[in-house]
């Protein structure tokens, strides 16, 4: 999965800003997809420039014109393809699971603290997606597809079940040994 399928797909779903694509890497995409807000542009151009995309430049007063892009028949094509094509394995990168591999290096009450931290991330991540599982509903104006609603779920539920292993081993190493 790159990023050029997931603007795509964003824009499936009608026109849409550089920034409002960029927001939604931020809320919507964020708990599966490492995006930053300056690779939206540089693949909204690439997009444009091998024709899956184009963009409108809709003059604003008192303010920048605003570029408004739309997906292109080769573009939903494109979209299509992705969709039909294999799911790719999942890569992950961990900073937490880096430190405990090399928890040898530390004292065990450390790797109670790198736990802890990690079990606060994780609710801190859950009430994040409650949050935008809110917000998106009433600002899309629009029921949530199975998918999307899958989605957040896998999300929310990922982060319950990491929470509880971690306080279940807590329960049963305290001294984190």
């Amino acid at each position: 999965m790159k990023s050029r399928q997931i603007v795509l797909g964003i824009l499936k779903s009608g026109p849409q800003t550089g920034y409002d694509i960029t927001q939604l890497f931020q809320t919507s995409f964020a708990f599966f997809f490492d995006s930053s807000a300056g690779m939206v542009y540089p693949a909204l151009r690439k997009l444009e420039k091998d024709g899956m995309v184009t963009k409108e430049i809709v003059p604003q007063q008192g303010k920048p014109d605003k570029n408004v892009f739309s997906i292109t028949p080769a573009g939903e094509a494109e979209f299509a393809e992705y969709l039909h094509s294999p799911v790719e394995a999942e890569s992950v990168k961990s900073d937490f699971l880096a430190r405990l591999m090399f928890g040898e290096f530390v004292d065990p009450e450390r790797i109670v603290q790198i736990v802890k931290d990690e079990i606060q991330q994780e609710s801190e991540e859950i009430e994040q997606l409650q949050q935008r599982l809110s917000d998106y509903l009433p600002s899309h104006n629009r029921c949530m597809s199975t998918g999307q609603k899958l989605a957040f779920a896998y999300g929310i539920n990922s982060s319950k079940t990491e929470i509880a292993f971690l306080k279940q081993w807590l329960q049963e190493h305290p001294d984190g040994k």
